[in-house]
């Protein structure tokens, strides 16, 4: 699904349609090939801001403007972020930007970064792209990776409620980024109710849910759940989300040589661990505004609290492994232990 031109689109700004700022021609690229880049987020989220609005921009310098990317924010080519991998798939969009936990079924090695540890995003990027040549090249076979990154790790917001020890999670209904975290938010007491990212803040709202399980980015821009929120705590073992960008591979297989080549030259690790940083320093923005907004509740679970969140996370890794097995991966364990090293 890719056009010929020989514009591009520089910068990050919120407009009606692409994210557009100024255009630049380059000579003798007449025949240049738009690649179109699909996202869920608004345009101010950080992926656009750090990752794909600079990506786009150098790609198209060091390919002279032969090789092109147009973004299509806030789910213009396709709303929500469940169907992303769909999407590119299908071509809906060249480049999607989507969350694997939403298909877990077709990641599920990809899941074990997301099995609960201490990890801060970088962290866990670092361990999914040591474990990506070895272990996880079938599950993106159809399409070519252009990043793997993960969220960072989540806390608990609450509405109402504060939380201080494990049992103060039982019977509250609980955010889940998907169905692979619910036992883990079982094993903790709490009711799970799967809900995306872009719906959290109208369930808090309406009560649908008591707890939010999210990055305390969350709490910010473009999320806003600051305001759906009394208290926050923070130090319990828990899944980060793994998060990619993928191109459809029809489409990088009919790219030239060189228009591959500089389209390597801005994506892959680099531009995962750029992604990653990112979010960890938000994080760390978000913390400071929480501690300093005086309306919010900001807790650090104790050892003895810790202790216990940690056993609900020992039983979710080796019900996660244990059902990896019986689906036929005997190398589940290995793929895990490689993980962590």
């Amino acid at each position: 699904m890719f056009s010929r031109t020989f514009r591009y689109s520089l910068g990050l700004v919120a407009v009606s349609g692409a994210i557009t700022v100024s255009t630049i021609a380059f000579p003798g690229t007449a025949d240049a090939t738009e690649l179109k880049l699909g996202t869920f987020v608004p345009p101010q989220h950080l992926t656009q801001r750090v990752m794909f609005g600079p990506m786009a921009k150098e790609l198209a310098e060091k390919s002279g403007g032969d090789l092109t990317i147009k973004m299509f924010p806030s789910g213009q080519l396709g709303k929500g972020p469940v169907q992303q991998y769909k999407r590119v798939l299908e071509n809906a969009a060249d480049i999607t930007f989507g969350i694997q936990s939403y298909s877990p079924t077709l990641f599920p090695r990809t899941m074990l970064v997301g099995t609960p540890h201490l990890w801060t995003a970088e962290e866990a990027t670092k361990r999914l792209w040591n474990i990506l040549d070895p272990h996880l090249k079938a599950e993106y076979s159809k399409v070519k990776v252009i990043a793997l990154f993960t969220a960072p790790p989540n806390v608990v917001l609450s509405k109402s409620k504060k939380i201080r020890t494990m049992a103060d999670m039982k019977g509250m209904k609980i955010r889940a980024s998907g169905r692979d975290v619910s036992p883990l938010l079982k094993s903790w007491g709490g009711v799970p109710v799967v809900t995306p990212i872009n719906q959290v803040y109208r369930s808090m709202d309406t009560g649908l849910i008591d707890l939010a399980f999210v990055p305390v980015a969350a709490l910010i821009r473009p999320w806003n759940l600051h305001e759906q929120t009394a208290a926050i705590a923070v130090g319990m073992p828990n899944p980060v989300n793994p998060l990619f960008a993928l191109m459809n591979k029809k489409v990088w297989d009919g790219l030239t040589k060189k228009q591959q080549e500089a389209l390597d030259s801005v994506s892959g690790r680099a531009l995962s661990l750029k992604g990653a940083r990112a979010f960890d320093e938000l994080d760390q923005k978000a913390i400071a505004f929480a501690k300093k907004s005086g309306k919010i509740d900001f807790h650090e679970l104790s050892a003895a609290a810790r202790a216990d969140f940690q056993k609900g996370a020992a039983v979710q890794i080796e019900a996660q492994l244990s059902a990896l097995e019986k689906s036929g991966d005997k190398d589940a364990r290995k793929v895990y232990a490689d993980l962590l090293k």
